[in-house]
């Protein structure tokens, strides 16, 4: 399945479609940065330059601002 959004070569898979020595793989491999246009709080997140969010974004944390540590462990 083709991605969309800004990240157009993203695919995803159907559920049983990958091997769990595969899916394990990738969830060693995987990794949560968030984005900048998105938070409330980017400079929590060391983005490099600081950015605001966009307005017309909708906020990852929205009703309370995810700090990184937290966003990670819920990763």
């Amino acid at each position: 399945m083709a991605g969309s959004g800004n990240y157009p070569k993203r695919r995803i898979a159907r559920y049983g479609d990958i091997d769990r020595r595969d899916l394990n793989r990738l969830l060693d491999e995987a990794r949560y940065t968030g984005s900048a246009h998105h938070k409330r709080a980017p400079m929590d997140y060391n983005f490099d330059p600081p950015v605001n969010p966009r307005p017309y974004k909708s906020l990852c944390d929205g009703g309370r601002i995810v700090r990184l540590v937290e966003a990670r462990k819920l990763f």
